[in-house]
């Protein structure tokens, strides 16, 4: 879904809203079929295959459609590079649920190991650039600073 943010915005500044609208209308119909056949045998992990396939779908139907009215080329090198980290991480995590029971606690460290690697892959593809990572440092220092200036503990 957040791939698509770039191709909806062609679709807005070219007033084609009602075929952003058929997009998702085919994606969700897509993603409906696929709930119905995958959640039966598959449970939760069913849904969540069904929709990336539907979000994957969806990126696809945007591209194509909006190409008619906005020729532009896709970041395939950025969107490879996202892959590739989002995969890593993916593989990454369903190796350490194998060690670990269902509980609140692994549900917590699972979500840092898994944004932790994946901001890193990012970091170390080039994907996140260095730049980037020092104004996201900055601005962190100063909220913080802000939260807590002239508060004595």
């Amino acid at each position: 879904m957040g791939l698509f943010q770039y191709v909806g915005k062609g679709f807005e500044i070219y007033k084609r809203t009602l075929l952003m609208a058929f997009t998702f209308f085919l994606s969700g119909l897509v993603n409906v079929g696929l709930n119905i056949l995958f959640i039966p045998v598959y449970g939760y992990m069913g849904a969540g295959i069904a929709k990336t396939i539907s979000y994957v779908i969806l990126l696809i139907l945007g591209i194509r459609i909006s190409y008619s009215f906005m020729p532009w080329l896709a970041p395939l090198k950025s969107l490879l590079k996202v892959t590739f980290s989002t995969l890593l991480m993916g593989m990454a995590l369903v190796f350490l649920m194998k060690f670990l029971t269902v509980s609140l606690t692994n549900l917590i460290f699972l979500v840092v190991i898994g944004a932790g690697s994946y901001l890193t892959l990012l970091f170390l593809t080039n994907e996140i650039k260095k730049g980037e990572l020092n104004f996201v440092k900055s601005y962190m220092k100063s909220y913080y600073y802000k939260l807590f200036k002239g508060r004595s503990y």
